[in-house]
């Protein structure tokens, strides 16, 4: 499958980060990781997904990387985006099947 690149806003929350990446992923594309990227007029998040068959990919969530990890999940991903444009150690988290 192709892999497709989309971007977020660093100016986000973490809840709508998360819901951007969600919403994505109704298109049937996983969420596979994301990096921060500045530009002269803001910062934004490239994110990366694989794109899918026909199964929506089970639950995502997003956490700082301080938090606890939420139960029922598996963590797929962990790196630095921007949270309301503040570099943060984010993790994302797949629901367990």
């Amino acid at each position: 499958m192709a892999n497709i690149q989309a971007q977020s806003d660093g100016n986000l929350s973490l809840q709508k980060t998360e819901l951007a990446i969600t919403n994505f992923e109704l298109r049937f594309a996983q969420f596979l990781d994301a990096a921060m990227v500045s530009t002269p007029t803001k910062n934004i998040n490239q994110m990366n997904f694989e794109e899918l068959d026909l199964a929506q990919p089970n639950a995502l969530k997003l956490s700082l990387s301080t938090d606890q990890p939420p139960a029922g999940y598996s963590k797929i991903w962990s790196g630095m985006m921007f949270i309301e444009n503040v570099p943060a150690n984010v993790t994302a988290w797949r629901k367990n099947t």
